[in-house]
């Protein structure tokens, strides 16, 4: 395999975050081996979800460009040198320094930590930038895991708005420290 990869690597406690694009989704479909020799990770049972996460997150970043940290990555877990998750910014910083947050850890991973670890990472990275005064992300209206980790990284949830993609949503946010 001769190919330059465009490795852009976090660790974050135990966990390594890879950074989405063109070369990891080459990577996930070319298989397993590959995607492993490349990036020193497995992708377990969720090489299939993570190939659809990767393509979502490369047709998003297509409609809507911008440059790294602003966009999505593979998170893996050191201990088990897997990957056991998602999370991306959904959009770079708007003009008046608003930055969104979404993360998805998948569902075999779920209840372990990884997305209260994803949460405070992009948080962190949000934070360390002078384009951002607040960090924002919505859920479902109604108590449930991820409810628990934006309380957990110390978002507070501001009320109900209407979301363009998802329809009526609770929206949390917590302001950048100066």
């Amino acid at each position: 395999m001769n190919r330059q990869l465009d490795l852009q690597l976090w660790i974050v406690s135990s966990m390594r975050f890879i950074t989405i694009n063109e070369g990891v989704l080459q990577a996930i479909e070319e298989g397993g081996e590959c995607f492993n020799s490349c990036y020193k990770a497995g992708l377990a049972e969720n090489a299939e979800l993570a190939r659809e996460v990767v393509q979502q997150t490369i047709a998003m970043l297509v409609v809507a460009p911008r440059k790294t940290p602003w966009g999505g990555y593979l998170v893996v877990d050191e201990e088990t040198v897997v990957v056991v998750g998602t999370c991306a910014f959904k959009t770079a910083p708007t003009p008046d320094g608003i930055v969104e947050i979404a993360y998805f850890t998948f569902p075999m991973f779920e209840g372990q930590g990884y997305g209260t670890k994803m949460a405070e990472k992009l948080i962190a990275i949000a934070a360390a930038s002078p384009e951002v005064c607040r960090v924002i992300a919505h859920t479902s209206p109604e108590p449930n895991a991820s409810t628990r980790i934006l309380e957990k990284v110390g978002m507070k949830l501001v009320g109900e708005v209407n979301d363009p993609e998802d329809g009526r949503v609770w929206r949390w946010e917590v302001e950048k420290a100066v």
